[in-house]
């Protein structure tokens, strides 16, 4: 049963009508005339869900209500209100409902697609009467649902630098409405430089712009740029190029030793990056921009292939010890160094007065070390050296040649000769017969060949192939031979007056000289006398041996000690005012000496300072055989014939006998340092040897040994990089540099 409502005194007339015809209140609502509460319904009111801001496409956070009213104000129920949609798209759920008995009808707007003023119409209708309530909304674009590149992908720029244009990316809804005032994070790939600002916010039209510096690694790089809450970042990717600085580096070949003249058995191998180590295909690498030392490449010039590398193989050039080569790369100039080691490895050396030159075993060439000053080192200049450097050359390029082979070598005071395979003299120095020069230049021997050099301090002998002995150069004390004291610019045979007469060795002092016949067989006195030296020259020390003190300009032989005594034709040799021989190997192998002895050169136990004209032995260590004799200015050596250790006696204020002192001595003592010589050559102040196994033939084109020096260096004539003065002599062996 319904109870009756009150009706308010402003009811419509047509109400008031109905209400006198039915009487008042009719309880029975079942027939068609009766009017339902609902037809009551004067007024539609907002309540609430006006002028709310919301997401396109999303349900508004408040229910739209609207409250159903009678003409007194009172709630009515049961009334039907329908909503419409006018602008914006979207719509109301539900579309139409009845009010409650608060008279409130509510309703979900969810707005449309459309940005900006959504618009709903709440209606209500009755049989009586329309009215309508009117919302609102503002539609903004949803939360972020996407980012995309809008320009800046797929640049190509340079390894370290900022690429040309901007990454730009836009964040939309889900709709594809631009969002602003949305985070965007910007992370760098693996390698991939830096980017700036590295997180910004979208402006108006939901872009942000960043610029990319790319890493400096030559490799495709990549940017991500994410926003919070979407799932799929977008990816900007750039291709690169490498800086556009050049370094070229050395990458392999560097620090090689090999004989000089030969090929290295590695190739020099170069790599061109930019600054930051990128491989630069394609550069053009110059291998020939220097070469110090001589040499040459396989090729002048090369490209880099795709590891950024280039190759050459270097010969090496003629100069001993460290060569360099340098090599460029064309575009920027950037050069790159490659150092090797040239050694030589001598098979002979021969000193002078202050000045020592060897005969390398590889081509016969001569390499001179020490004093310069005339010459004497045949480099064309004048500049002393401290170690083997260039050959002897017969023009003034010492790098490049010609360089003149040899077989042989003898030095004076200041000029060295040396005697050519196919048996020509060059001189070099303060040469005898011609104005100074600083290379090797030839000395005519008409119609003949020489086999055996021998030089003075200022003169020099020499013995044919025939046998016949020729001499040249200062004469003042009759050293030449020709019965004379004039000088001579060429060589002239010795001993013009006693007919031809032939020899099979022949040495040069300071100023005397001595010479071997060559062997006769034909009777026992014969085979004495061919073995009985015969010299000639200043003899004021009894440097002669014929038991006076007389100067002699022709030949005079050699007093023997006893008539059944004959000494080895290859071992004579002279020194400054002395001279010695010894006697054959298979006979003892003794040494002797004669002429001056003021510091022991004569090694005979005694430093009387008097003139010796006879031979006097040699105070022979025990057990000692001598297999060859070597006289110096003011010292002698010699080496042992089963061991090849070396003694020197004389003159040893420079350390010139070996044995790690200054004390001269007057028997012999052993050369320290344990080594073991095949040849010995001493200077005036200074003694050099080469080392090698016993029993391997001395000379040129034989198998190479290792030089050691020592006495005096003040001209470097040690070779072994320093010029010490006389303050600091070399006491005992020492090698000479650039040796393998």
């Amino acid at each position: 049963m319904h109870r009756c409502k009150p009706i308010s005194t402003s009811v419509i007339a047509a109400t008031l009508a109905a209400v006198a015809i039915l009487g008042g209140c009719h309880r029975d609502t079942s027939g068609p005339s009766q009017v339902q509460s609902k037809d009551f319904a004067a007024a539609l009111r907002s309540v609430s869900g006006d002028q709310q801001i919301g997401f396109v496409g999303a349900a508004l956070t408040k229910q739209l209500t609207v409250k159903v009213v009678d003409a007194g104000g009172l709630p009515v129920e049961g009334a039907t209100v329908t909503f419409q949609v006018r602008a914006g798209g979207g719509n109301v759920n539900p579309p139409a409902n009845a009010s409650a008995a608060d008279g409130l009808v509510r309703a979900v707007w969810t707005l449309g697609t459309t940005l900006g003023v959504n618009k709903v119409v709440a209606i209500l209708t009755t049989n009586f009467l329309a009215d309508s309530a009117t919302f609102t909304a503002t539609a903004t674009a949803g939360p972020p649902a996407a980012i995309v590149a809008v320009s800046g992908d797929r640049q190509q720029g340079r390894v370290g630098r900022p690429l040309a244009q901007p990454l730009i990316v836009k964040v939309q809804d889900q709709f594809g409405f631009v969002k602003s005032g949305v985070k965007v994070m910007w992370a760098p790939g693996a390698s991939s430089g830096t980017i700036a600002p590295a997180t910004d916010t979208t402006v108006a039209d939901g872009t942000v712009s960043a610029t990319w510096t790319l890493g400096t690694l030559n490799t495709p790089q990549s940017m991500a740029a994410s926003v919070t809450g979407v799932t799929n970042p977008v990816v900007f990717t750039a291709t690169t190029l490498p800086d556009t600085g050049r370094q070229l580096i050395p990458a392999g070949g560097s620090g090689q030793v090999a004989p000089v003249g030969t090929t290295l058995p590695v190739q020099l191998k170069v790599k061109v990056t930019d600054q930051f180590g990128n491989v630069i295909v394609g550069e053009t690498v110059k291998w020939t921009d220097s070469l110090t030392g001589g040499g040459s490449v396989t090729s002048a010039t090369g490209t880099t292939g795709s590891d950024g590398t280039a190759q050459v193989t270097w010969t090496l050039g003629s100069r001993a010890g460290v060569q360099l080569l340098r090599a460029k790369a064309l575009s920027n100039g950037s050069t790159g160094n490659f150092t090797a080691t040239a050694t030589v490895a001598f098979s002979d050396v021969k000193a002078g007065n202050f000045q020592a030159c060897g005969v390398i075993a590889l081509n016969n060439r001569t390499y001179c070390w020490g004093l310069n000053d005339a010459g004497q080192l045949g480099k064309g200049t004048l500049a002393s050296t401290t170690a083997p450097t260039t050959p002897v050359a017969s023009g003034s390029d010492s790098l490049n040649g010609p360089f003149v082979p040899f077989r042989q070598l003898t030095g004076g005071r200041s000029f060295f000769c040396g005697l050519t395979p196919g048996r020509q003299i060059y001189c070099w120095g303060n040469v005898f017969n011609s104005a100074p020069s600083d290379v090797a230049v030839v000395v005519s021997l008409p119609n003949n060949f020489a086999n055996l050099l021998a030089a003075g301090e200022d003169h020099d002998c020499l013995i044919s192939i025939g046998g016949v002995a020729y001499c040249a150069g200062g004469n003042e004390q009759g050293q030449l031979g020709d019965g004379t004291f004039v000088n001579r610019t060429d060589y002239l045979q010795i001993f013009p007056g006693n007919g031809l007469l032939l020899w099979s060795n022949i040495v040069s002092g300071r100023t005397h000289t001595c010479a071997m016949p060559r062997y006769d067989a034909s009777t026992v006195a014969t085979q004495r006398a061919s073995r009985t030296p015969s010299c000639w020259g200043l003899n004021n020390s009894g440097q002669i041996g014929d038991g006076t003190t007389a100067r002699k300009s022709s030949q005079t032989a050699v007093i023997m000690p006893t008539p059944g005594t004959v000494f080895d034709s290859t071992g004579l040799t002279a020194g400054g005012a002395h001279t010695c021989s010894m006697t054959p190997v298979d006979s003892g192998g003794a040494g002797w000496c004669w002429g001056g002895n003021g510091f022991g050169q004569l090694g005979n136990g005694a430093m009387d300072n008097k003139a010796h004209p006879n031979p006097v032995p040699v105070a022979m260590p025990p057990g000692v055989i001598f297999a060859t004799v070597s006289a110096g200015e003011f010292h002698t050596c010699a080496i042992d014939n089963m061991t090849g250790d070396a003694w020197c006696w004389g003159r040893n204020n420079l350390g010139q006998l070996g044995d790690g002192t200054t004390t001269s001595s007057s028997i012999p003592v052993k050369v320290g340092g344990g080594l073991h010589f095949r040849s010995i050559s001493l200077g005036e102040l200074y003694t050099c040897g080469i080392v090698a196994p016993l029993g391997t033939p001395v000379g040129p084109s034989s198998q190479a040994g290792t030089v050691y020096c020592w006495g005096d260096n003040v001209f470097g004539q040690i070779g072994n990089g320093q010029a010490s003065g006389g303050n600091a002599p070399v006491l005992v062996p020492t090698k000479v540099l650039y040796q393998p």
